[in-house]
């Protein structure tokens, strides 16, 4: 496993309530996508398309932020949520990024993972058959 060191290091992926970038990398690589719905996969979305258009995700270790995440009823969600709906969002990264259907990815989702491995919860029979999943398609 690498190991980083610094106060800026590179991170696979990120939580979707907390980023930066310009506005015009913003639009460019069509960030915050409205067909991925109001919740879920946002960081997944963002992160795969910055590394996989060829970009970076970079985390600064000298920040400090929290997320008050709605899990009780005083901080219940002003808006309704479905079960559906968080499953669509998952569906489609799945398909938009596992089956190179991402338009602007200079770069396969296999070479991420590779970069970062190893990654929790892959195995190499994992990685093997994203590899074949990107030839085919």
């Amino acid at each position: 496993k690498r190991k980083q060191v610094g106060d800026i290091v590179e991170t696979m992926s990120l939580q979707g309530s907390c980023f930066l970038c310009t506005k015009e990398k913003y639009l460019e690589l069509d960030i915050c996508n409205e067909d991925f719905g109001s919740w879920g996969s946002q960081g997944i979305e963002v992160a795969c398309k910055f590394w996989m258009s060829g970009g970076r995700v970079l985390c600064n270790r000298r920040t400090w932020y929290a997320h008050c995440f709605r899990t009780k009823s005083v901080f219940g969600f002003p808006y309704q949520l479905s079960g559906r709906q968080v499953q669509n969002a998952k569906k489609m990264a799945r398909d938009l990024f596992f089956n190179n259907k991402w338009p602007k990815a200079i770069r396969p989702l296999s070479w991420l993972v590779e970069k970062f491995w190893p990654v929790p919860g892959w195995t190499d029979k994992d990685l093997k058959d994203l590899k074949e999943r990107e030839k085919s398609v």
